[in-house]
């Protein structure tokens, strides 16, 4: 939880109780109108787990996918054009 306050997308008060800041009520609320849930579904990396290779993927400085590639970054492009457009 504390990394999240790091990130911003919490908020911690004197008590230590959490809540969401302004943007992520905005953005990460499924109710919300500009809500980014559906882009969240776009498998970014890959594959589901990328996520787990977080701490390589920041030493190395290299991407999980090269989406900057033309066979990679065609399904990845379609995919995210076709989501943010629904």
């Amino acid at each position: 939880m504390d990394a999240l306050v790091g990130l911003e997308l919490l908020k911690k008060d004197r008590q230590s109780r959490y809540s969401l800041t302004p943007e992520s009520q905005a953005f990460l609320i499924s109710e919300k109108p500009g809500h980014a849930r559906r882009i969240f579904r776009i498998d970014f990396a890959g594959n589901d787990f990328a996520v787990l290779r977080l701490t390589d993927i920041v030493r190395d400085g290299q991407p999980a996918v090269a989406v900057n590639q033309e066979t990679e970054g065609t399904e990845f492009f379609s995919q995210l054009v076709e989501t943010i457009i629904r």
